[in-house]
């Protein structure tokens, strides 16, 4: 009897063993992630294109909760072939990078909106004459029946689709693409410990899969199946959820519109003034949970002040700015949101100075074996956001954008996405909209059109379109980068597999 017991020890304690020597980034997550970012890319296309709308899609999160599922049988009855828990964040993270790439998160705004002014170009418009000379060829396809017409209205019976068309556009727009990404991801690796270790950020998305994952020790299932306020949680949701469904189908059933959307939450405020939209969303209460309390008020304070502010320049009429050309209520609080933002990047940036200056001396000043930028070097951080932001620049005035508007629109990109990656970080808020978006609409307010070119106008608005990565509230693969950095934990060490499971998956999923 003691013996058996003494075996069964043994062998829990192998088991326990080679479990933590699997613990790190594998090639089989990455395999296991690419297959799922096609399941997901194939299943978002053609069945469920809403599903991506935030920094934390229900794209990402149905293949996550359906691997933990796998996974959670095989601990039991193969343990052999269950994932380790980093393998799971790996396949995770992977997916969660490209989460907006497909359905009307980035993929069908991209191919339309580079084909829609050939199509939709008439008389009345004049768009083929005012417009469309100044749109570089090599960023928009051949202009043809059989290459823009029939993207519209389909392929004729009997015929191919003609992709070798599509071959250059959509080459260069990744080529863009791949630089903001790159931007983004080395920006992480700068700032990163910056944001854990002295600002203490709480990183609520990353905290969502890790406590999925966790279980006690011994236990072969995650410790939240256990957890009677999940099922009670769960329940509430999902039976609100299947009530609706049955209704699809039971007419005379009455729905539950807890969890409609904002058309149905509308409270008029009166005349001239925004709607207050009261919507419950239970993943936005479950992931802002762990936000401070004091930033979570200022959400909602400062939202309702911004309602009162717009009615109240509406209502009484005032505006600024040239005559003719005027900046009314929504503009002037699109402005001064704007400035807010680019306050707080600016005051984000100047906290961290001391850290910054910490890196570029490791980085270039000191020996190699000091750099512990993880999980590339900071000599590789600083020069790849370098020739990141040098691509993107060259793509920018190759596209017919002056150079010295380029600069600003560069800066205004950064203001953009450091804004949304770093507070998203810290409050776990899924829908965190910049003001002023990618930038053209401040760079056109202040610059004037009446100052800008043609060419400059037409490229500001090519950089500020959806073909590139999407919509900036939709945007997933530079806020999901930190998030991967945190669930890693103590696994974040320099690995090829680490940071190559970006490329990979970004290429997989474009």
């Amino acid at each position: 009897m003691s013996e058996s017991i003494g075996t069964t020890d043994e062998k829990q304690v192998v088991e326990e063993r080679a479990g933590a020597l699997r613990e790190r980034v594998t090639a089989r997550a990455l395999v296991i992630g690419v297959l799922t970012i096609v399941g997901m890319a194939l299943f978002m296309s053609y069945f469920g294109r809403n599903l991506v709308k935030n920094y934390m899609p229900v794209a990402v999160a149905l293949p996550f909760v359906v691997w933990l599922g796998i996974n959670t049988v095989l601990k039991l009855f193969a343990r052999g072939w269950a994932l380790s828990r980093i393998e799971m964040l790996t396949v995770f993270f992977m997916v969660w990078l490209v989460g907006n790439l497909p359905g009307i998160g980035w993929a069908m705004y991209m191919v339309t909106d580079i084909a829609a002014p050939a199509h939709y170009a008439s008389p009345e418009n004049r768009m083929r004459e005012v417009v469309m000379p100044y749109f570089p060829d090599w960023l928009f396809p051949e202009e043809s029946e059989a290459v823009i017409g029939q993207l519209f209205t389909g392929v004729e019976v009997g015929e191919a689709i003609p992709w070798l068309a599509w071959v250059r556009p959509l080459f260069w727009w990744l080529m863009a693409c791949l630089s903001l990404v790159g931007a983004g991801f080395f920006s992480s690796v700068i700032f990163y410990k910056q944001w854990h270790e002295k600002e203490r950020l709480v990183f609520p998305m990353a905290t969502f899969p890790m406590d999925m994952l966790r279980q006690s020790a011994g236990s072969r299932v995650p410790d939240v199946f256990k957890n009677k306020v999940f099922w009670i949680g769960f329940g509430f949701v999902a039976g609100i959820i299947g009530w609706n469904i049955i209704g699809y189908f039971a007419l005379s059933l009455p729905p539950i519109t807890l969890f409609y959307s904002t058309a149905y939450k509308a409270v008029p405020l009166g005349h001239h003034f925004p709607d207050y939209f009261l919507r419950v969303q239970p993943m936005i209460m479950g992931l802002a949970y762990l936000c401070p309390l004091d930033i979570l008020f200022s959400f909602w304070f400062y939202d309702f002040v911004n309602i009162l502010k717009k009615g109240l320049l509406n209502r009484t009429g005032f505006t600024v700015g040239l005559p003719g050309q005027p900046a009314m209520g929504g503009e002037i609080a699109m402005l001064e949101s704007h400035g807010a933002l680019v306050f707080l990047v600016g005051w984000s940036v100047w906290v961290a100075r001391g850290h910054l200056r910490e890196t570029l001396q490791k980085a270039f000043e000191m020996g190699r074996e000091d750099d512990d930028g993880t999980p590339v070097s900071y000599r590789t951080a600083w020069l790849g956001l370098l020739a990141s932001a040098v691509f993107l620049g060259g793509w920018m005035v190759s596209a017919g954008m002056r150079v010295p508007v380029m600069l600003v629109q560069l800066l205004l990109l950064f203001i953009c996405f450091f804004g949304i990656t770093k507070y998203a970080a810290t409050t776990g808020f899924i829908f965190l909209s910049p003001a002023g978006g990618k930038g053209a609409d401040v760079l056109l307010a202040l610059g004037g059109t009446s100052n800008l070119p043609p060419a400059t106008q037409t490229s500001i608005w090519l950089v500020n379109s959806n073909a590139l990565c999407g919509v900036p509230i939709r945007i997933t693969c530079i806020p999901s980068v930190t998030h991967f950095f945190r669930m890693l934990g103590d696994h974040l060490r320099r690995h090829p597999l680490i940071w190559g499971c970006i490329p990979v998956a970004f290429l997989t999923g474009f």
